[in-house]
């Protein structure tokens, strides 16, 4: 599972767990701030200074709208729980969250304007499929009380994201439609060091998904259907077939679970080291990470050396469209900032 660039960012166009683009699956059930896929980060002075004591029940008022501190809190404390985020890096992290929270607060009250209503049909969806996610009623309840949501709270917040997205899709679509291969291959020859690849294996893997929150019950059962699939495996079915019908990574599942190409580095370190220590071929036993269970088959090791153009010319072509999206984005989030009376007590 490849790790997420941020460990409190929260972004519009979807957080995976990769540091750059990729097949990854997706993010937990809660929904998250979704502002902005980028932000200009503060001075390091100025962005871990101490928070003041105690938090403030108002973290931010953008044009007199309350950001109030829990959610901030709900999505920095977490972050801080399970060791993504060092202590003493936690003043930063509350800033960072509430600069997006911001953002995302301003593309909200643009929707507004431009008399965007969610899509109904695509909120009950998907909270039906986080609720799907949790076995109970306690889980759930657990779950969204850990979040800082009730049912109505956290489908009000899946319409924000919805609304949010869809002015995110307003300025996309100003855009060019399409990146040429030759902006890709212009890339390619002005970043000769971003494609010498250091050693490299080619794996596919089956998930079974744990949710952040989940109590043990949930575990329990995940983990014994991820030692169901690894007993087929190990009974001569095919890792593929598997792969399609128990798989919970949305991204990589309907691929038979194949994850492409992958360095040190791009992976968290559980993941990592069980894909790095398989020869090719071979299949591991249950990895346990972040993420949930893991098992990991690797199709092909591969040696140091500078990475053809070919085989990456769609990821190129991917992060280059990726990048005119966020600057989109900034460019639509700066001038909403120019207009508007945003007031911080963080």
């Amino acid at each position: 599972m490849r790790r997420s660039w941020g460990t409190v960012a929260v972004l519009v166009f979807g957080a995976g767990c990769a540091r750059g683009p990729s097949p990854a699956p997706a993010a937990s059930a809660s929904p998250s701030a979704s502002p902005s896929a980028s932000a200009a980060p503060r001075p390091e002075a100025e962005a871990n200074r101490p928070l003041p004591q105690p938090l403030p029940e108002v973290a931010a008022r953008v044009n007199g709208h309350a950001i109030p501190m829990r959610t901030v809190s709900s999505i920095v404390e977490p972050a801080l729980q399970a060791g993504n985020v060092p202590p003493d890096r936690r003043p930063a992290a509350y800033r960072q969250a509430l600069d997006q929270l911001v953002m995302r607060e301003l593309i909200t009250q643009e929707a507004q304007a431009r008399q965007i209503a969610p899509d109904e049909t695509a909120v009950e969806r998907d909270y039906k499929q986080a609720r799907g996610r949790f076995k109970s009623e306690q889980e759930w309840a657990r779950f969204l009380s850990g979040s800082g949501f009730d049912p109505a709270a956290f489908r009000a917040e899946l319409r924000t994201r919805n609304v949010v997205d869809k002015v995110v899709r307003q300025e996309a679509e100003k855009l060019p439609a399409a990146v040429s291969d030759a902006d890709a291959k212009a890339f390619y020859d002005q970043n000769p060091t971003l494609f010498d690849a250091g050693e490299r294996v080619r794996a596919s893997h089956i998930l079974l998904r744990v949710p952040e929150g989940a109590g043990p019950a949930v575990k329990k059962a995940q983990r014994a259907k991820a030692e169901a699939a690894l007993a087929r495996v190990h009974e001569g079915e095919d890792f593929a077939a598997v792969a399609r019908q128990v798989s919970e990574d949305p991204g990589s599942a309907p691929r038979g679970g194949d994850l492409g190409a992958f360095g040190k580095g791009q992976m968290v370190p559980a993941f990592e080291q069980a894909a790095f220590a398989l020869p090719a071929g071979q299949v591991s036993g249950l990895v346990e990470s972040p993420f949930g269970f893991h098992i990991i088959k690797v199709q092909e090791r591969l040696p140091a050396g500078k990475l053809p153009f070919d085989p990456v010319k769609e990821r190129i072509k991917g992060h280059l469209a990726q990048t005119r999206r966020e600057k989109a984005v900034d460019d639509l989030v700066r001038g909403l900032k120019a207009k508007a009376k945003i007031e911080t007590y963080l």
